[in-house]
């Protein structure tokens, strides 16, 4: 069982916890605006598959978010330490790299339909 820890550690997480809202909210906004003018991007012929990698992107950081919420939550409180620490750094490492992707995949889109 892992050791209590101080305010400290629950403070840690309350702003981990906003932090993976901060991604979910990001990403969930952006597939709802990219699905409501997905007819316009079809008509821009430039690099249209660069859309096709944002929409993986996206999905694949809200549900490394939800895993990643999952740990945080059961962990509440305590210090996270052993597997559980390098289990949560993957999933916030995958979480931080598909949300980047998606966004270079959507910026480079964007430019080149200037």
């Amino acid at each position: 069982m892992p050791k209590e820890v101080t305010e400290l550690q629950r403070e840690k997480h309350k702003a981990t916890i906003e932090y993976l809202k901060f991604f979910a909210t990001l990403s969930t906004g952006s597939i709802v605006i990219l699905t409501s003018f997905l007819d316009k991007i079809e008509a821009q012929p430039n690099v249209g598959f660069l859309v096709g990698v944002a929409f993986p992107g996206f999905m694949v950081c809200i549900l490394a978010t939800v895993i990643t919420y999952t740990g945080v939550i059961s962990t509440f409180g305590y210090a996270v330490e052993g597997s559980e620490l390098i289990r949560l750094s993957i999933a916030l490492s995958i979480v931080w790299i598909s949300f980047a992707i998606a966004i270079i995949a959507l910026t480079i889109f964007g430019l080149a339909n200037l």
